[in-house]
């Protein structure tokens, strides 16, 4: 406690600028939540009426990140994002993302797994793994902490992140990079957009690669090298009726490499053991919108196909103490190959009248998944997976729209199948809020919300190798209760929210005593009783300079999630998952903090951002214990648990404009300091981030002359 105190203390001097009260201009000296977010109610609308707590991570914070992913900016946003398999960055084996506590276990490779929902403008991609969307073409970030089932369904009991990318307007604007950094890394990006007669057009591609990093141990370490991360965007519109469009929008990331399974100290004794990976994600969405002459009645339809493929080659290192374990396989070598396709419809309609506003909507999703193992003898495991759900959202204005009131609720069918047995479950999730100005600048606010998450095919029907059936499992379910308010008055912007959550049939694996035919024990799923979470989550900023009259901004912030309760309720079947402190919901940060100073002075084109990211201590298994291994290479065998984390991350970022060209362009010099302080640790236990690094390239920006204004 006393650490967490002391790091408070040493952040309340700073203040946040991307936490969920959202950016302004500088103009006046009170200004209103008009901020425009499409992720709370579905349709555009402005802060000032959404009474959840929402986050925007603007284009600026994803230009000044240190990192090429999503992973790494939503770390420096103050969020608990983990990649396992080695690299801490730019590779996509496995990366996910944690809001309030709920997110995805290290074995989610699909959506369904998630209990933290990634979109793409707001629907779904097939993929819980956020490093596998690209930075190229991305125009911002909304995050809605807490369950947004209400909105989009199953799997968004912690909350979602809306990927929102670029839409072309005006000129023809462009934007090319080019660097390198330790390690080789390398880095190309490309972005262009605009608007031509009724055509807009955007499009962004990235990609990068390095060779085996070193930690902050001062060790080479093996096999966490990334051949090649790609990522493609493209979003295409044809503008008609002055209020139409007809959309196209493709998206691709993939991703070529080595991964290790291994700990730092075990992966330097047994370097050969390693996977190599090839992980790829598309999606493709067809879309119609428009809105009546009036403005009151809009409508959206859309639908998406979506593919994931996680294919991976491991190889074991005589020397490694799980060498043992895989000669027992009928080859050397263990490789899987999971696939899965998924379709998904949106229909939606919105009537927005000046005192109320109500959106009904329809939707479908089908997910069928295929996965072939180097154990399933040539047989592959094949799921299906299809959602039905309506939904009816509305909003109450009154007091000229100072007083906001908003209510959902949605109905959900969910059948799965592994063509052999079937799982049928309906849920019903409601939500109710209250937004309250009394005055321009302030805004309080409560919301109740409830999310849900059913089991996937592994744990309902079993994986083949570690899994039984668990036929009897029942969803998980969250509700929530939250309290905030948001405050934007002259150069000062705060938010702060307090949140209780009870968590329900949490899904775990026991024991069982049934052999598996190679090694080991079966293990089978069941519903713990589950866990009580609470929080508070601040945000605070404050331009100093610009307050004090200067033409150049320089602003300390802060962003944190203080998790006040995280305790575990304990059934019978989880007698094996009890912790040294009961009290600590395991893989749940005590304290997640992000904080720093920004600069920027358009005059003579330079910012700069230094950005100090603390993650705190959690319960977490430690997979790597000697004991644990020999325990399991011959029975059943329950990883001890060993508290994790207590350090923090610092990046520099700066960027100088060395070339200008009128009003044709300019070029830009970036560069930046990864781990400046060269912390030897790892948000997974055993798995170390890498040390210190650095990386230096060149952006240019460009545009036409020619002013071209997008059709409205």
């Amino acid at each position: 406690m006393h650490r967490i105190i002391a790091s408070l203390a040493v952040a309340a001097v700073f203040s946040v600028t991307f936490g969920s009260a959202p950016s302004y201009s500088q103009e006046g000296t009170e200004r209103s939540f008009d901020t425009i977010v499409v992720s709370a109610g579905r349709h555009a609308e402005a802060t000032r009426e959404v009474t959840s707590n929402i986050t925007v991570i603007d284009s600026e914070a994803i230009e000044r990140t240190v990192g090429t992913t999503l992973q790494a900016l939503m770390v420096e946003q103050g969020f608990q994002a983990y990649t396992f398999g080695g690299s801490d960055y730019g590779n996509a084996a496995s990366s996910l993302i944690y809001i309030r506590g709920y997110g995805q276990s290290s074995m989610a490779y699909s959506e369904i797994n998630a209990m933290s929902l990634i979109l793409l403008n707001g629907h779904r991609t097939n993929n819980s793994y956020i490093n596998m969307v690209p930075l190229a073409n991305i125009e911002r970030v909304e995050v809605i902490r807490g369950p947004a089932a209400v909105q989009y369904g199953a799997s968004a009991l912690g909350g979602i992140v809306n990927v929102i990318t670029k839409r072309g307007e005006g000129p023809l604007t462009g934007s090319v990079e080019a660097g390198f950094g330790s390690w080789s890394k390398r880095t190309g990006m490309l972005g262009l957009s605009g608007v031509t007669g009724p055509l807009d057009f955007s499009f962004g591609m990235s990609s990068s690669g390095y060779d085996d990093y070193h930690t902050g141990h001062g060790h080479v370490y093996p096999h966490t090298k990334v051949d090649n991360t790609t990522g493609y965007d493209i979003d295409l519109g044809i503008n008609f009726l002055d209020t139409q469009r007809i959309g196209l929008h493709l998206n691709y990331g993939g991703v070529n490499g080595e991964v290790t399974g291994q700990s730092e100290a075990i992966q330097l004794t047994a370097p050969n053991s390693y996977s190599r990976v090839h992980n790829y994600a598309y999606n493709g969405t067809i879309s119609y919108e428009g809105s009546a002459n009036d403005g009151h009645l809009s409508w959206l339809t859309n639908y998406t196909y979506a593919r994931s493929s996680m294919r991976m080659q491991s190889f074991t290192d005589p020397n490694d103490v799980w060498g043992a374990w895989g000669a027992l396989y009928p080859i050397p070598s263990y490789w899987n190959d999971n696939r899965s396709d998924m379709d998904q419809f949106q229909v939606q309609m919105t009537y927005d009248h000046p005192y109320f506003s109500l959106t009904p909507g329809f939707e479908s999703v089908k997910y069928e998944g295929n996965s072939l193992t180097s154990y399933s003898n040539g047989v592959k495991s094949k799921t299906r997976f299809k959602n039905y759900a309506a939904f009816l959202l509305a909003k109450l204005r009154l007091l000229d729209g100072d007083l906001i009131f908003s209510a959902g609720g949605r109905y959900d069918k969910v059948e799965e199948t592994n063509y052999q047995t079937t799982y049928n479950k309906s849920k019903f999730t409601p939500s109710f809020g209250v937004a309250y100005s009394p005055v321009s600048f302030l805004k309080l606010r409560a919301n109740y919300s409830e999310g849900f998450s059913v089991p996937n095919a592994d744990q309902l029907f079993g994986d083949g190798s570690s899994y039984l059936p668990s036929p009897d499992l029942v969803p998980q379910e969250n509700k929530t209760i939250e309290f905030g308010l948001d405050v934007s008055y002259d150069f000062f912007e705060g938010s702060a929210t307090y949140f209780i959550s009870d968590f329900k049939n949490k899904f775990i694996g026991v024991p069982t005593n049934i052999p598996r035919p190679y090694s080991g024990m079966y293990n089978i799923f069941r519903n713990l009783d589950g866990a009580a979470l609470a929080g508070l989550e601040l945000s605070l900023s404050y331009d100093i300079a610009r307050a004090m009259g200067q033409n150049f901004s320089l602003k300390p912030y802060l962003n944190l999630t203080w998790m006040t309760k995280r305790e575990n309720k304990v059934g019978t079947a989880a007698v094996s998952y009890v912790i040294p402190d009961p009290s600590a919901l395991p893989y749940t940060p005590d304290l997640l903090m992000s904080y720093g100073l920004t600069f920027d002075y358009p005059d003579i084109g330079l910012n700069a951002n230094i950005n100090a990211s603390y993650f705190g201590k959690s319960y977490v298994n430690d997979w790597y214990d000697l004991d644990y291994i020999a325990a399991a290479l011959v029975g059943s065998a329950t990883a001890p648990w060993i508290e994790h984390g207590g350090f923090t991350v610092v990046n520099l970022s700066v960027t100088k404009r060395v070339l200008d060209f009128g009003g044709h362009g300019h070029l830009d010099f970036k560069g930046q300091v990864g781990n400046l302080f060269d912390a030897a640790e790892g948000y997974a236990a055993g798995i170390t981030i890498p040390g210190r690094n650095f990386y230096a390239g060149l952006v240019y920006n460009f545009w036409s002359s020619e002013r071209r204004v997008p059709m409205s």
